[in-house]
């Protein structure tokens, strides 16, 4: 079996890799059903809901521990890369917005008050 065989046959990343898709997809199709426009980028870019990293790693999650079972080493690394993926997004990528938008207004009022 050559290289890609191997890896496009290993279930773990097929599933990993499935739980991405569907969450861009999802992601691109409530925005828009939300904005009533097409945003191409929704399909790949980071950011919105569903989490397509906290779905990408519940999967891997889900799938290691099926295939090698919840005592395995493969399933405690699996999950212990998940806990660390989504407490990042949740808690960094919640304050890196507050202050992206904070710096953003602060700018607005900024420019608005020099023209």
């Amino acid at each position: 079996m050559t290289f890609f065989e191997e890896f496009f046959s290993n279930h773990i990343f097929l599933t990993a890799a499935c739980g991405w898709f569907v969450a861009q997809i999802l992601k691109t199709l409530i925005h828009l059903i939300i904005s009533k426009k097409f945003v191409a980028e929704r399909l790949v870019g980071s950011g919105g809901m569903p989490s397509s990293h906290s779905a990408t790693v519940c999967a891997l999650v889900t799938a290691t521990c099926y295939e090698y079972g919840a005592g395995s080493f493969e399933f405690a690394i699996s999950l212990i890369l998940a806990i660390i993926v989504m407490y990042d997004a949740g808690t960094h990528g919640c304050a890196v917005r507050y202050f992206l938008r904070r710096d953003h207004l602060y700018f607005c009022d900024l420019i608005r008050d020099k023209v």
